[in-house]
């Protein structure tokens, strides 16, 4: 777990905050004021939860790149891909039955950290105008 130290440890540096749940840690970015948007859910059995991101950027309009954050992520990790489910805001990234692992995700850790920058760029620009 040292890598997943070292890689929160840059996340804050971009002010992404890290909380601490039951049995989770949840990477959350505040793309302005009044908004808190969770980036990822880490779960303790090293699955990461991606998509409740989704419902806060479709209530302000910006499912669009909820969205092209997941694909982001899925492509960085060979053989995953984002389920899309008939409900839009239930998407989130997949690999083979189930969810993407924190292991995996820090396999590209640089990539990861470029996509979240990315999203939180452009849902703090799109929101500028709200």
């Amino acid at each position: 777990m040292d890598r997943l130290k070292a890689f929160t440890a840059r996340l804050e540096a971009i002010g992404v905050a890290i909380e601490f749940g039951q049995s989770s840690m949840i990477l959350r970015c505040q793309p302005d004021e009044r908004r808190l948007w969770n980036l990822g859910t880490i779960q303790t059995s090293g699955i990461v939860w991606t998509e409740l991101l989704n419902r806060p950027a479709d209530s302000v309009g910006l499912l669009n790149l909820s969205h092209a954050y997941l694909k982001d992520l899925a492509s960085l990790v060979p053989g995953a891909h984002v389920e899309e489910t008939p409900k839009p805001t239930a998407w989130y990234v997949k690999k083979g039955r189930t969810y993407i692992t924190i292991d995996e995700l820090l396999a590209h850790e640089d990539g990861w950290l470029s996509a979240i920058q990315k999203f939180m760029a452009a849902a703090t620009d799109a929101l500028k105008d709200q």
